[in-house]
C-alpha cells in the first residue's frame, strides 16, 4: 500500500533475498541502471563473465555491493555511523598494518618468495551483519579487515604448495591462533573461490586474519 520508494525496495529485497527480480516499477530500474549496469558494461568485466568459475566471483562481489547498497538506504544512520568508524579505524591503524604487511613481504622475500600485499576493509553492511549475529558492539568484533597475500608463479610448485609454504613460513614467525585455519583450496566455496586462511598474532597483540 506504500509508494515502491528505493528505501522500501531495499528493505523488501533485504529481507526476501531473491535470486530473480522480474518488476516494472521504475525504482528498481533506476537502481539497476546506476548501479548494476555501469558495473557490467565494463569491459573487463563482459571478459570475466565469460570464464567459468570467475563469473560467478563477479556476481557475488555485485551481491556485495547491492547488499550494502541496499543497507544504506534501509538504515542511513547505521551506515554513516559504521562507515565514519571504519574510516577513523583505519587512519588510527595504518602506520601498524602497512609496518606488518611490509614485514611479511620482507620475510617471504628472505625465502624466495615475491609476493604483494593488499589490505582490504569489509563493508559497513557486512560488519554491521557481524554486531549483530556475534551481540558485540564495533569495538568487539573480529575481521573487520584482512591482509591478502598475492603471489605468481613458482616453478615447480602448485598454487597449494606455495600457499603451504607462505603458511609455514610465517607460522615460524608469528604465533597462529588455534583452530584459525581455513583452508578452501582443498575444500573450493561454491562459487569457486580458493584462499588459505589463518590468523597471526601481530605486533600489538591482536589477531590478524591472513
Amino acid at each position: 500500500s506504500r509508494v515502491p520508494s528505493p528505501k522500501i525496495i531495499m528493505q523488501a529485497l533485504a529481507e526476501v533475498k531473491p535470486y530473480v527480480i522480474i518488476a516494472v516499477p521504475l525504482v528498481i530500474e533506476k537502481i539497476y541502471k546506476s548501479k548494476v549496469k555501469p558495473i557490467l558494461e565494463k569491459e573487463g568485466i563482459k571478459f570475466l563473465m565469460k570464464l567459468p568459475g570467475l563469473n560467478q566471483v563477479v556476481m557475488n562481489k555485485i551481491k556485495t555491493e547491492l547488499e550494502n547498497l541496499s543497507f544504506r538506504f534501509r538504515c542511513p544512520r547505521e551506515f554513516a555511523t559504521l562507515a565514519e568508524a571504519l574510516r577513523k579505524e583505519r587512519a588510527e591503524r595504518e602506520k601498524y598494518i602497512n609496518g606488518f604487511m611490509q614485514n611479511i613481504t620482507r620475510v617471504l622475500a628472505a625465502h624466495g618468495l615475491d609476493v604483494r600485499t593488499q589490505l582490504r576493509y569489509r563493508a559497513p553492511y557486512k560488519v554491521w551483519r557481524k554486531m549483530h549475529t556475534s551481540g558485540c558492539d564495533f569495538h568487539h568484533i573480529d575481521d573487520k579487515y584482512y591482509v591478502r597475500i598475492i603471489y605468481g608463479e613458482v616453478p615447480g610448485m602448485s598454487e597449494k604448495d606455495v600457499s603451504l609454504k607462505i603458511y609455514s613460513i610465517l607460522t615460524d614467525v608469528y604465533k597462529e591462533r588455534p583452530h584459525s585455519v581455513n583452508n578452501y583450496i582443498d575444500s573450493p566455496k561454491e562459487n569457486g573461490y580458493q584462499s588459505f586462511h589463518v590468523k597471526l598474532l601481530g605486533d600489538k597483540g591482536v589477531w590478524e586474519e591472513i
